[in-house]
């Protein structure tokens, strides 16, 4: 991690990326965790099992133009009132 001023600090992240095209999205998190890619799905990182956080514990991953979002590292401003900027895709 790295400062980036008083307010930031530049982390690097997960993010779902389009295969044809720029869009990026965060990864859903269940259980105040990241969800998990299992076959053509996330999966709370605790595993299927009932809601306990009001959320279903399995979702569907995006699609965008016909194809699944794909997982990709990025650098991220972390803003000190929690809020992520993506700034850059590293992959």
């Amino acid at each position: 991690m790295s400062t980036v001023g008083v307010d930031a600090e530049m982390i690097e992240i997960e993010v779902l990326k389009c295969q044809k095209c720029e869009l990026v999205e965060p990864i859903p998190s269940h259980c105040g965790k990241p969800m998990q890619i299992v076959g053509d799905s996330f999966v709370c990182w605790k595993g299927e099992h009932t809601p306990c956080c009001g959320k279903p514990s399995v979702l569907p991953v995006p699609v965008h133009h016909n194809k699944q979002m794909v997982i990709r590292r990025a650098m991220a401003k972390l803003m000190k009132n929690g809020t992520v900027f993506i700034t850059e895709v590293l992959d």
